[in-house]
């Protein structure tokens, strides 16, 4: 049986399919301090390589952004950072604790969680949230900014 190869088919598979792959790529990439490597793979959830090399699924969670708090400065629940769109993958108290967001990437240093939110109005803010509670707005980008970037 000979089949014939379908060109338009062909071409599409060829350079769709990797553009849809970039759509969502995970983002979360951390290091624990034994060594452990855990990485978002978006759709499938929290991967970890162990330092033999082993691979093992961590959780099911497939948000895109991923940091970890090794301190466990933020070691109870994130709800009253923002929306609920923080979500921590481990138990409370734990630590070190990984903590997953769906939106803008995230970030832990010097005991402060930062990321960015969209405000009513669409204008992008870098928050600054300490364990204690305390927001700090850093910058706010306007929706409608134009020029030169950022420096």
């Amino acid at each position: 049986m000979t089949r014939r190869l379908n060109i338009p088919q062909l071409f599409l598979a060829a350079f769709l399919v990797p553009i849809a792959a970039l759509a969502h790529p995970g983002a979360g990439i951390v290091v624990d301090p034994g060594g452990q490597v855990y990485f978002t793979d978006t759709g499938y959830g929290v991967w970890k390589i162990a330092k033999d090399g082993r691979l093992s699924k961590f959780h099911d969670n497939a948000y895109h952004w991923m940091a970890i708090d090794l301190d466990g400065v933020f070691s109870t629940s994130l709800k009253r950072l923002t929306d609920g769109s923080f979500i921590r993958l481990a138990p409370d108290g734990a630590k070190p604790a990984l903590i997953t967001s769906g939106g803008l990437p995230i970030t832990l240093s010097g005991g402060r969680l930062y990321y960015g939110r969209f405000t009513k109005e669409y204008d992008l803010e870098i928050v600054a949230n300490a364990p204690n509670g305390t927001t700090s707005i850093l910058a706010t980008i306007r929706s409608d900014a134009e020029g030169e970037p950022l420096q």
